[in-house]
């Protein structure tokens, strides 16, 4: 649902050939998942390719540990990769899934209504739609990766 939200309102000239990661991609946090594969290879009909994890605390090539998930923050998302026209091509979206569940279960609707998508067009009757708070971070995070603050 993701996807379709955005590129059902964003329009970009698409990828020629595929999208390949570099292996130190988004500053070596991810080094050790990235396989030859998604080097060589790359990722066939892909505009932008998202990395999604969910740890407290990320760890840099250079073996320093960042704790991402303070106090109240439900995501981080960075580009970290991008296209010969500045555009990016990959990102990485990191839930903090106990800082989500909190909230969802402190707030479960007052919190997220920023979030709610009424002008992205994810649902028919935005009053009516369920608040479906994981899809509504990705939503807004995937928007940070695209480059919007």
């Amino acid at each position: 649902k993701v996807a379709d939200t955005w590129s059902s309102h964003l329009s970009v000239y698409p990828t020629v050939g595929s999208v390949k990661l570099r292996k130190n991609v988004c500053y070596g946090l991810f080094k050790d998942d990235i396989t030859d594969d998604m080097t060589r290879k790359g990722f066939d009909d892909t505009d932008v390719a998202i990395i999604v994890s969910s740890m407290d605390r990320l760890k840099t090539a250079s073996g320093k540990t960042i704790a991402v998930c303070s106090s109240g923050v439900m995501a981080v998302a960075l580009a970290c990769q991008l296209d010969q026209f500045d555009r990016p091509v990959v990102g990485f979206i990191n839930f903090c899934t106990e800082n989500l569940k909190r909230r969802m279960v402190e707030h479960p609707v007052e919190n997220f209504n920023i979030l709610r998508p009424a002008k992205v067009g994810l649902y028919q009757n935005n009053d009516a739609a369920p608040v479906d708070a994981p899809l509504l971070v990705a939503i807004h995070e995937t928007a940070h990766i695209l480059g919007m603050d």
